[in-house]
């Protein structure tokens, strides 16, 4: 799994980018990224190019005092990281359209930005971002604090769960965190009274086989030291049920396997972590494949 080497922050000019570059500071410093940029997108004005080219002072004055905003939220909120370059860039355009176009041109490892817990407008273009964004994301809730204590991974015992297990791995050494806190969701199958067996009986037996693949699967993964605490929830709507055990074991961190609805198209969020990006209250990581994403992107902008 690569390195997220260069993390790319989005900011939104508002009181909310104190938080967004104190947990980017953090987070920057626990992945010992070598490179983070800091972008803010202002809408472009629907104006005649004439006047553009005989004012474009009124323009290059909007981008210039966006790009000014944004440099004192970062001087002023985030803390040096050894190592590791700040850049801060400011651009007019669709947002959403100017953030993966970015992304693309400059080869960014991790996406992190905010979002609304009631989802709005800012809820949306993360939910858009996470779903095109040809790298992993991050999305943390408006004013999360900067602190990982406790780590979530959802586990369906995939390639890419294992990502997301390498991932989280990795940020639980840096924070000194001993344990993680491993979750396969399971249910029944539809079918299951065919069998003669009751609900719960064939629960009981589908967790069972859940409990030795979580063995057969966790053996061959690699921890560097740290223990893994196996959790098992019966649940028909496995999104709901990360949330849930997210918040209730007072977890700050989720981190889950970005799975597509193909290997050739990973770009493209699965239904289960898109759900969860819209329940979570908690910071969610999707760990995605880079190899996988960039030629669905290539055809959006073809497009």
């Amino acid at each position: 799994m690569y390195p997220f080497k260069h993390m790319l922050v989005g900011l939104k000019l508002n009181a909310q980018d104190e938080k967004t570059v104190r947990y980017a500071s953090a987070i920057g410093g626990l992945l010992k990224s070598e490179r983070i940029t800091f972008l803010t997108v202002s809408g472009k004005p629907e104006l005649p190019e004439g006047l553009r080219a005989k004012f474009p002072e009124l323009f290059d004055s909007g981008h210039d005092r966006a790009k000014k905003l944004a440099q004192e939220a970062i001087d002023k909120h985030f803390q040096i990281v050894s190592g590791t370059s700040v850049e801060c860039r400011a651009v007019e355009g669709d947002r959403l359209e100017e953030i993966l176009r970015f992304i693309k041109e400059n080869d960014v490892d991790l996406m992190l930005l905010s979002k609304k817990l009631d989802r709005g407008d800012g809820g949306i273009l993360a939910e858009k971002l996470a779903r095109k964004a040809p790298c992993s994301v991050l999305i943390i809730p408006r004013d999360q604090e900067p602190r990982i204590t406790r780590i979530l991974v959802a586990l369906d015992f995939s390639e890419y769960s294992s990502d997301a297990l390498e991932k989280a791995v990795k940020i639980a050494s840096a924070c000194g965190i001993n344990e993680l806190d491993c979750l396969h969701v399971y249910g029944v199958p539809t079918g299951y009274s065919r069998t003669g067996k009751s609900y719960e009986e064939f629960a009981d037996i589908v967790l069972e086989n859940s409990r030795k693949d979580f063995e057969k699967y966790i053996d061959r993964q690699e921890l560097h030291g740290i223990a893994v605490k196996p959790l098992f929830e019966l649940n028909e709507r496995p999104s709901k049920a990360i949330a849930e055990v997210a918040e209730r074991n007072g977890c700050d961190l989720v981190v889950v396997g970005a799975r597509g609805r193909s290997a050739g198209a990973a770009v493209i969020l699965g239904s289960v972590t898109e759900r969860l990006l819209r329940l979570c209250k908690q910071p969610v990581l999707a760990v995605k494949r880079k190899d996988h994403c960039m030629g669905l992107l290539d055809a959006i902008f073809s497009c």
